[in-house]
């Protein structure tokens, strides 16, 4: 499991096609309210990173020590800037990604084909496990609050979303930087794709 972790976190791409590869094969869209609610989980997902790509990222944002060590409260209070996506976010480039995810399972969703879905939905949880791990502190990976309290880093503190929002600067040149040119594409194409399954009832 840890390979597999490692494996996914030093190579990102890999895990997006892995996922693509799975809604090939076993996504059934049959509703058409679930295709409209995950497109807009997915919508949201990839603003969120266009927003942050625009955005530099604090130093001890990028510092990842583990949930559970002595310091990670402090860790995770400090991480907020005081304006953008990561004032009111520890994390927001994953939040947006696990957004996007969830918008595509959501899309393949069926009640008439529910095993299939139900199998997406599993692969999600484990895929969702495989970006957690690294926030986890190994005495709390038994447990359900170490993977509670890393799950609450993809959350938005409520209280400094207006704050995010007024005081972010958005700098175009790192947001070409970032180049998202490349999840967009993949994006647009599972998108279409889930559409054409949907039509056809494939």
């Amino acid at each position: 499991m840890r390979r597999v972790i490692g494996l996914f976190k030093e190579h990102p791409a890999l895990s997006a096609r892995v996922a693509a590869l799975l809604l090939l094969i076993f996504a059934h869209p049959r509703s058409q309210g679930f295709y409209l609610l995950g497109f807009l989980f997915v919508a949201a997902g990839q603003w969120l990173r266009f927003w942050t790509s625009g955005h530099p990222q604090p130093a001890c944002a990028a510092a990842e020590p583990q949930i559970g060590s002595s310091s990670a409260k402090e860790r995770t209070s400090a991480s907020f800037s005081e304006g953008g996506p990561y004032a009111c976010l520890a994390r927001p480039m994953e939040t947006g990604t696990v957004l996007a995810a969830a918008g595509f399972v959501l899309m393949s969703t069926s009640f008439t084909r529910w095993g299939s879905s139900l199998f997406l939905w599993l692969a999600l949880c484990a895929w969702l496990c495989t970006r957690l791990s690294p926030f986890v502190a190994e005495q709390d990976r038994r447990s359900a609050r170490g993977w509670l309290a890393a799950a609450e880093q993809l959350l938005p503190d409520a209280g400094r979303l207006r704050t995010a929002w007024e005081n972010g600067r958005y700098d175009p040149a790192l947001a070409r930087a970032a180049d998202e040119r490349g999840f967009v594409r993949l994006a647009l194409i599972l998108a279409v794709f889930l559409r054409f399954k949907l039509a056809y009832r494939l």
